[in-house]
């Protein structure tokens, strides 16, 4: 059930998902909808940050774009709380993940 959801987000994880609408694209009641995200051991808004870290993640590998245009572009509206939910999910932050990537590639990039 959440891979459907988890593609559908993904398409555009800037935006901002509401269950009902996502139930309708899904062509589920809302009710099943959270149900079974229930049955998963996940909520609506779990699955939401999900997509959105993980697209996060992707961006930050795979640019050099600074960490507020990527917390920008999956939907956070904050730099410091999309930086806090990142490294409450992937040990660090974006930008000691950006450091990383600079000490091993020899590049320069702004954080």
């Amino acid at each position: 059930m959440t891979t459907p959801l988890r593609r559908l987000r993904a398409l555009d994880p800037a935006r901002e998902w509401e269950a009902g609408e996502v139930s309708r694209r899904l062509n589920l009641g809302d009710s099943t909808l959270r149900r079974r995200l229930q049955e998963e051991g996940s909520g609506f808004r779990e699955v939401l940050e999900e997509v959105r870290m993980v697209a996060g993640l992707a961006l930050l590998q795979e640019t050099f774009w600074p960490v507020g245009r990527v917390a920008e572009a999956v939907g956070y509206r904050s730099h410091s709380r999309f930086s806090e939910r990142f490294k409450l999910r992937f040990g660090l932050t974006p930008a000691e993940l950006k450091r990383s990537r600079e000490s091993e590639n020899g590049e320069m990039a702004s954080v």
